[in-house]
C-alpha cells in the first residue's frame, strides 16, 4: 500500500451527486475573496446551512489536504490544478487530484469496468487488498459517490457500473503509464516435481522470481454474438488489428458501432479480456498490434490456442476443466461452488463462472445438456482416439429419470389427487431437477401460512431464498386442467406477502405468472407454460425455476426483459397512430402503409 495516500476522504454537502458542484463553489469562493480559513469557514456553514463548526471545518481541511487550495500566510489561495479546473471545467483534473491523494479510486474504476459491482462487494476487496481496519461502509459509500457526482459511475438497483466517462479516465491513466521494460526471453527453468510442491507453499514472491507466479485475472467479459460465436467475434477484432493497426480509441469506436453498442462501456470491457486476458494484443507506439499468438491463431485457426491462453492467465479455466473430467456433468451451480472453494473467491452471483463456461462452449472444448455441462472430449483425447472408440449413449440425466418416473406414474394414476400430486411429482422436480432441498423449511416450506383479512390461508410450496418466500407453488390434481383463472388465488398470496413469482402445477403441465405486472389479464402475467412433453426441448425455460437461477437473479432479469417487450408491445399498439404520424413527419415520402406493415410485424 501506498504511504503517500489517505485512507479517509470526506463527502461535501449537496447530496450524493453534487459533490464536485459543491467542489466548484468552494474554489471560485476563494479564487474572488483569497479568504481566510475562518471567513471561508463562517462562509461555508452559511451557504450550506450547516450546524456546528467541527463537521464543516472537517470538510474543509479534507479538500485542502488533497491539495486543491493552500494557505499563503493568513490567506488561501488556489492550487494550480483548481485554476485549471475553474478554466477549463474539466472534471478529469478533479479525478486526477483525487487520485493521487486517496486510497482506493482507481481500484474501484478498475474493477467496474470488468463487473457490475455492489458498495458490499466493492467494499469488501478494498478491505482485503489493503488489510483496512474500517468498521463501516462510510469510507467506501464516500468514494462511490465521488465517483459518481464526477459521473464516471452510476447506480441501478444495488449495483454500480462504469460509465463511458468513466471508461476514458481509465484509458487516459493507462496510456500514461511508462512502457514495460524491455526484457529478454529465456529457457523457462525445469524444476522437480518434489520442489515445484515445496514452492506452492512458499510466499509468491518467490514464485514469481522462479517463473512459478500463480497470479491470474479474475474478471472475464464475454464477446458479442451470443456464447457460441465469442470466437467469430474474436476473429473480427484480430483481423481488424491486423488489417488496420488501429489506436485503442479507434478499435473501440469500430467496435461500437459495428454491434451497434450503445456506450463504450462494453466494447471497452471485450478488448481488455484480448488485450490482457488472452494476451494477444499490445499497444505500441499508440497503436494497436497482434501478439505472436494472436498471428498464430489467426494463421492456423486453432482454437486450443485460445484456451491455452485462458488457461495460463484467467483464473478457473484450468479448475473448470479439472472438475468437469472428475465428475462428467455438473451445473452451474456445482461448478460456481467449487470454483470458489477452490480458488477462495468472493464473487457473490454466478456471472462470471458463466462468462468462463460460455467461453469453454464457443471454443468446443464444453457441451451444455438438459441444464449440465460437460466436456465435448476434444482436450482429452487425439482426433485418432476419438475415431477409434465406439459409439456410446450418452448416460441418463435428472430430467430424463424424472420424464420416465412421472410418464409411468401418470399412467397408472391419471386422476391422482393434489395430495398425492405434491410428494409423487412435484417434489420430485424440486429436489432431482431443479436443486431445491426439499428437506430444509427454511428453503421449501410447505402449507406456508398468509395472513390475509385477520384470517390464515396456506399456499401449497413456498420456494425460499435466505428464509424469506421468494416463489408460491400452487398445486392441483393431475386430471384438473390447468386455466388461467386458476392462477387468481396464488396471485393474490403472492401480492399479500410482496413475493413476485407464483407457479400453477398438476404435474402434466406448469405455468409460471408475475404477481407484480401492471398488464392487463392474467394470461399476460404468465411468464412462460411448459408440458410434461416440453421439459428435454425447452430445459432452458424450466431452469429458471431453479434455485441457481432464482437466487443468482435470472429469474428476474429475464422475467424482467420479457415485461419490457411486452409493454413495448402495448404501447405501440396504443400509440400507433401517433407513432405513425411522428416517422411520417422525419420523411414525408414514406408511405403509410409500409410504417403500419413494419409496425405490426415488430408487434
Amino acid at each position: 500500500m501506498s504511504s503517500e495516500k489517505f485512507k479517509s476522504i470526506w463527502p461535501l454537502p449537496g447530496g450524493a451527486t453534487k459533490y464536485v458542484n459543491t467542489l466548484t463553489r468552494i474554489l471560485k469562493k476563494i479564487q474572488e475573496n483569497n479568504p481566510t480559513f475562518e471567513e471561508l469557514l463562517k462562509w461555508f456553514i452559511s451557504e450550506y446551512e450547516l450546524s456546528g463548526e467541527k463537521t464543516p471545518r472537517k470538510y474543509l481541511e479534507c479538500i485542502r489536504r488533497f491539495g486543491f487550495f493552500k494557505r499563503i500566510g493568513e490567506r488561501l489561495s488556489l492550487a494550480e490544478e483548481s485554476l485549471k479546473f475553474l478554466e477549463s471545467g474539466n472534471y478529469k483534473i478533479v479525478y486526477e487530484v483525487l487520485d493521487n491523494a486517496v486510497l482506493g479510486l482507481d481500484d474501484s474504476l478498475s474493477w467496474l469496468s470488468e463487473e457490475t459491482l455492489s458498495e458490499n462487494e466493492i467494499h469488501a476487496r478494498l478491505i482485503k487488498k489493503y488489510n483496512l481496519n474500517w468498521k463501516t461502509r462510510a469510507q467506501t459509500h464516500f468514494r462511490l459517490c465521488w465517483l459518481r457526482s464526477l459521473g464516471y459511475i452510476n447506480k441501478k438497483g444495488r449495483k454500480y457500473h462504469l460509465t463511458d466517462e468513466g471508461l476514458n479516465a481509465i484509458h487516459c491513466k493507462e496510456a500514461k503509464k511508462p512502457p514495460l521494460p524491455v526484457t529478454v526471453e529465456v529457457a523457462p527453468i525445469v524444476i522437480p516435481t518434489s520442489i515445484e510442491k515445496y514452492i506452492s507453499h512458499a510466499p509468491v514472491l518467490i514464485k514469481k522470481r522462479i517463473g512459478l507466479s500463480s497470479e491470474k485475472f479474475k474478471g472475464i467479459w464475454p464477446l458479442y454474438g451470443g456464447m457460441r460465436n465469442y470466437v467469430v467475434t474474436l476473429r473480427k477484432i484480430l483481423e481488424r488489428v491486423n488489417q488496420e493497426n488501429p489506436t485503442m480509441v479507434e478499435l473501440i469506436s469500430w467496435l461500437r458501432s459495428e454491434y451497434k453498442a450503445s456506450s463504450e462501456t462494453v466494447p471497452y470491457g471485450m478488448l481488455r479480456v484480448v488485450k490482457k486476458c488472452l494476451g494477444f494484443m499490445e499497444e505500441i507506439g499508440g497503436r494497436v498490434k497482434l501478439t505472436p499468438a494472436a498471428e498464430e491463431f489467426l494463421r492456423t485457426g486453432e482454437n486450443r490456442l485460445v484456451l491455452d491462453a485462458l488457461r495460463r492467465r484467467v483464473l478457473g479455466f484450468e479448475e473448470i476443466l479439472s472438475m468437469l473430467a472428475e465428475s462428467q456433468r455438473l451445473s452451474l451451480m456445482e461448478i460456481h461452488k467449487r470454483l470458489l472453494e477452490r480458488c477462495n473467491l468472493d464473487w457473490t452471483t454466478t456471472t462470471q463462472t458463466m462468462y468462463r463456461l460460455n467461453w469453454l462452449i464457443s471454443l468446443n472444448f464444453v457441451a451444455k445438456e438438459y441444464g449440465k455441462y460437460r466436456l465435448t472430449g476434444n482436450d482429452l483425447v487425439t482426433e485418432e482416439e476419438e475415431k477409434s472408440r465406439p459409439p456410446s449413449t450418452p448416460p441418463p440425466t435428472p430430467i430424463y429419470d424424472y420424464i420416465k418416473h412421472v410418464e409411468a406414474l401418470i399412467e397408472r394414476h391419471p386422476t391422482m389427487s393434489k395430495a398425492d400430486t405434491i410428494p409423487t411429482l412435484i417434489k420430485p422436480l424440486l429436489k432431482d431437477v431443479l436443486g431445491w432441498d426439499i428437506r430444509d423449511p427454511d428453503e421449501v416450506q410447505m402449507e406456508y401460512p398468509i395472513h390475509i383479512g385477520g384470517k390464515t390461508e396456506y399456499v401449497d410450496i413456498a420456494l425460499k431464498v435466505n428464509n424469506r418466500p421468494v416463489v408460491f407453488i400452487e398445486a392441483k390434481s393431475v386430471d384438473t386442467p390447468l386455466r388461467n383463472h386458476l392462477a387468481e388465488q396464488p396471485i393474490n398470496y403472492a401480492n399479500a406477502e410482496g413475493v413476485s413469482w407464483c407457479v400453477l402445477a398438476n404435474g402434466r403441465e406448469l405455468r409460471v405468472y408475475n404477481a407484480f405486472w401492471r398488464i392487463r389479464g392474467i394470461e399476460q402475467k404468465m411468464l412462460f407454460k411448459l408440458s410434461i412433453d416440453e421439459f428435454k426441448e425447452k430445459m432452458d425455460r424450466l431452469e429458471l425455476l431453479s434455485r441457481e437461477a432464482v437466487t443468482s437473479g435470472r429469474l428476474d432479469e429475464d422475467g424482467g426483459l420479457e415485461h419490457a417487450k411486452r409493454m413495448i408491445l402495448e404501447w405501440l399498439r396504443q400509440k400507433e397512430n401517433f407513432v405513425v404520424k411522428d416517422i411520417k413527419e422525419l420523411d414525408p415520402s414514406l408511405k403509410e402503409e409500409y410504417i403500419r406493415r413494419v409496425l405490426r410485424k415488430v408487434m
